[in-house]
């Protein structure tokens, strides 16, 4: 029987989002997520909040927005996990921007230098909030068939957990393991090994590796 990928449940539902509309796809570019998502949206807000009292439909979308931030917000750092909201805050803000459209376009300089300056401000906080999105982009991308991606995104999870210096592994152990999962698909056995012994190294207690390296000797 084939050893199962370790996964999490928040790898790939929220990942595949970047596919289903095209303006969800500025935030995501891999360079620096918030900064395209400030210039998709600040230079907007200036505007929008300058065109007067807020409609009944323009009300409940902001009821929306704020009852999907309030439960994604205080628990979620990174970009990624905040795109269900993009699509609610561009319908909120693009009519009310183009209302008066000469307004808004003198004031989006100041909305975008916001928004870049906020996104400056916030860098590292993915990586401070012990998230390693590498490892949950390679999972995705197992799960999408493109195994070779997954492979370089593992490689690259075991670098950023290793390199972390207050002893917090971020999912490296499970990257290594994973690899080793890419490897038996490729009938790669040794390195595959190779790769649970150094899970097993990482953490002596990973019970996935050693029943995977059982599974060798068998």
């Amino acid at each position: 029987m084939e050893t199962p990928l370790y996964t999490l449940p928040i790898s790939e539902h929220l990942y595949i989002l970047r596919f289903l509309v095209l303006y969800t796809f500025l935030p995501m570019v891999p360079c620096c997520p918030e900064l395209c998502s400030a210039l998709l949206m600040w230079p907007l807000l200036p505007g929008a909040l300058l065109a007067g009292r807020l409609s009944r439909g323009e009300r409940n979308t902001l009821l929306w927005i704020v009852c999907i931030a309030a439960g994604i917000l205080p628990f979620f750092v990174t970009a990624r996990l905040r795109l269900p909201l993009i699509p609610l805050v561009v319908i909120l803000l693009v009519p009310r921007a183009l209302k008066n459209m000469r307004k808004s376009l003198l004031l989006a300089p100041i909305g975008a230098a916001a928004g870049i300056g906020l996104a400056f401000a916030t860098a590292g906080t993915v990586s401070a909030g012990g998230v390693n999105m590498a490892f949950h982009d390679g999972v995705a991308h197992f799960q999408h068939g493109d195994q070779s991606g997954a492979e370089i995104l593992f490689l690259k999870a075991v670098d950023v957990a290793f390199d972390r210096q207050d002893g917090i592994d971020l999912n490296g152990v499970d990257a290594l393991y994973n690899l080793g999962i890419i490897s038996m698909r490729k009938r790669d056995a040794e390195s595959a090994g190779m790769y649970w012994e150094k899970a097993l190294l990482r953490d002596p207690g990973y019970t996935p590796a050693y029943e995977a390296l059982l599974g060798l000797t068998r």
